[in-house]
């Protein structure tokens, strides 16, 4: 039985290798890539608005927070993420990934707008936070469904992680406009990205399996012509995978063991990403840097940003030749350690000599490891574990549990966790459960790299 196994593996791999070469990337999957990224970073842009937006707040004299307005204009566009990733879900279904891009950017638009005339009302300034939240959730659920959907297999992962790069880049714009804009105008650099999305994403085609999944096989045919270079050999074997991956007419979640435990599998990194506490690094980074000490929270955060874009690009090569289950344990396995190193740090309470450069290293390193695993991996892995007939639905519910923890994580944060633990016990926290999220990583979960979406439903099965 096992050399009957070892032997389909063997077979499995030689005829992956072939296609590898008969699948080349395009340079229309590129380029559908890249435009779809740009929502990513208007996602990373919400993300990033709140450290350097806060420091400036606190130092205008008309706009006053308590600790529960502070804490809610922080964490308020995750709560409303995970409703905006299951309306995207159910759009991206029935209308079609491009067409919910496009009706993606009206919340973006909306809640940036709301802040910019605002009037430092702090109710519309959350308001408006609130709003754009609804948009962050969809870009986290569209961009990398649609990625996995026109991606040779052997570049599924070097491509997703394109998506989490942009992410980066939004969260850098942020930051670095932070640095010479007030939060005012600061929430004017988002619309240029809004136009930006709006001209480009007409001038892609859309993805085949929606296509497919509509029964409109025409349709579909002629957009994997135009992602694949008009190669209509290449293109009519692809068809014919489409079409087997979608007889089953079943979108029960549970219909059989395979989508079960793709169900599970796919919400389960989905969710154990916000558990590393990344959002709470990002969206409070400077206020972060300024308990620890450091003088020039601004600059730190920027630095910290740009290493981790530096990082996730050797990650988007790695994905694909070290697997996503070893990076996933190397990239948690890191982040404990420089968390618990940096919970050290708040504990002994020094902060000269080395201790400094410990403060300032420690988030850098932190978010360097979660670039290496856990940044792009958990949204290129769900979306290709899934199989097609409940992709939709399954990371619609994959996100909405995202981003309720990460809406918890990051509310909790300022207003119960540290006051109940300090800074030092509340890191520490962090890096335990990170260190058994690798455990659970290690023991439950199956390797995908280099496989078809349908193989990968087939080895699920088993």
């Amino acid at each position: 039985m096992n050399s009957d196994r070892e032997a389909l593996i063997s077979q499995d791999n030689s005829s992956t290798s072939s296609r590898n070469e008969d699948d080349p990337v395009t340079h229309a999957i590129i380029t559908s890539t890249l435009t779809v990224c740009i929502s990513s970073i208007l996602a990373g842009l919400v993300i990033g608005y709140s450290s350097p937006a806060l420091a400036n707040m606190e130092r205008d004299p008309d706009i006053k927070m308590d600790a529960l307005e502070l804490s809610l204009f922080g964490s308020i566009p995750c709560l409303t993420a995970a409703v905006g990733g299951i309306l995207a879900g159910y759009l991206a279904s029935t209308i079609g990934r491009k067409r919910t891009i496009l009706i993606t950017l009206v919340p973006y638009a909306l809640g940036f707008l709301l802040i910019f005339y605002s009037k430092k009302s702090i109710a519309s300034i959350i308001l408006g936070r609130a709003i754009t939240g609804l948009g962050m959730g969809s870009s986290f659920v569209v961009p990398p469904m649609y990625i996995s959907e026109i991606s040779p297999n052997h570049a599924r992962g070097f491509l997703g992680s394109f998506m989490q790069i942009a992410v980066n880049l939004g969260i850098l714009f942020a930051y670095i406009g932070g640095r010479y804009l007030d939060w005012k105008y600061l929430a004017l650099l988002p619309c240029v990205f809004i136009a930006l999305q709006a001209i480009s994403v007409s001038q892609i085609p859309e993805s085949p399996r929606y296509f497919i999944s509509k029964f409109d096989r025409p349709a579909a045919k002629r957009s994997l012509m135009e992602l694949r270079q008009n190669n209509s050999n290449l293109v009519n074997d692809l068809l014919q995978s489409l079409d087997s991956s979608t007889d089953s007419t079943s979108t029960s979640l549970f219909s059989t063991k395979a989508t079960t435990k793709a169900f599970f599998m796919a919400c389960g990194i989905l969710i154990m990403q916000q558990f590393t506490g990344i959002n709470v690094i990002v969206f409070y980074t400077e206020k972060i840097y300024q308990d620890a000490g450091i003088e020039d929270s601004n600059m730190a955060s920027i630095v910290m940003c740009m290493v981790n874009i530096g990082v996730t690009f050797i990650s988007a090569k790695l994905v694909d030749l070290s697997g996503r289950k070893t990076l996933l344990s190397v990239s948690g396995t890191l982040m404990s350690v420089f968390l618990a190193i940096f919970a050290l740090y708040f504990h002994v309470g020094k902060t000269d000599g080395v201790w400094y450069y410990t403060a300032l290293a420690c988030p850098m390193l932190y978010i360097m490891s979660f670039a290496i695993g856990f940044g792009a991996i958990p949204s290129i892995y769900s979306s290709e574990i899934l199989p097609g007939s409940i992709k939709e639905k399954a990371l619609s519910i994959g996100n909405f549990g995202n981003w309720t923890v990460g809406f918890f994580n990051v509310l909790s944060f300022n207003s119960i966790l540290v006051p109940m633990l300090g800074n030092s016990g509340a890191f520490l926290a962090y890096a335990i459960v990170v260190l058994a999220e690798v455990a659970i990583v290690r023991r439950f979960y199956v390797e995908t790299r280099g496989k078809s979406l349908e193989q990968i439903e087939t080895q699920l099965s088993e």
